[in-house]
């Protein structure tokens, strides 16, 4: 389930959000350090993961 960092709503499931410069930034910071190379790497990490809160 995503929410709205900024007002904690939750983002209906299959709405699609585009992600800020800033927001991408940080993604690859954290895709960096965890030895993934790229943002979708991370991304599928997350996905095996049960349960993921991701604070940008």
């Amino acid at each position: 389930m995503l929410y709205d960092a900024d007002d904690q709503k939750e983002i209906p499931e299959g709405s699609s959000y585009r992600l800020t410069k800033t927001e991408k930034a940080k993604l690859k910071d954290l895709a960096d350090r965890q030895g993934q190379n790229s943002i979708n790497g991370l991304l599928r990490l997350l996905a095996r993961a049960k349960k993921v809160t991701i604070q940008l």
